[in-house]
């Protein structure tokens, strides 16, 4: 069975996730004691070592989004939350044809290490064509 959950519990829903990823990540990322300057050097580093470490990568699209939707679908990218004056932005997509004020099952799709790219609007448009309003988030920007 699936849950029946309309637009705005499911934007209240990654807000409340997105605040708490917020909220963990900058538990983990603050500074040390010795000041902004050290945070900052040492997360420059942390971004070069991964870059480093994932120069040879690609990104490969999953095979669940070559099939077309099975019905049309409406995809929009969306600002569903702010988060300390920033809009959290993601990709919003629906059946076309879906009922006005009929609630819908919802999925909340989560990025890969890519981010909100193609692969992973094409997957939320192929559960969209499924009859599920689709939510792809993306936890970078």
């Amino acid at each position: 069975m699936r849950p029946n959950l309309n637009l705005t519990a499911t934007a209240t829903v990654v807000a409340v996730l997105a605040t708490a990823f917020a909220s963990t990540a900058g538990a983990q990322t603050a500074p040390p004691a010795s000041g902004a300057a050290a945070g900052a050097s040492s997360d420059a580093a942390h971004a070069a070592k991964m870059a480093r470490e994932h120069q040879h990568d690609t990104a490969t699209a999953s095979p669940g989004t070559v099939p077309a939707p099975a019905q049309s679908v409406i995809g929009e990218e969306v600002a569903y939350a702010t988060l300390e004056g920033v809009a959290v932005k993601g990709f919003l997509a629906r059946p076309e044809l879906a009922p006005p004020g009929k609630p819908l099952p919802a999925l909340i799709v989560i990025q890969e290490w890519w981010g909100l790219n193609d692969n992973i609007r094409a997957m939320a448009r192929r559960f969209a064509g499924e009859g599920y309003l689709v939510l792809a988030v993306d936890l970078y920007e």
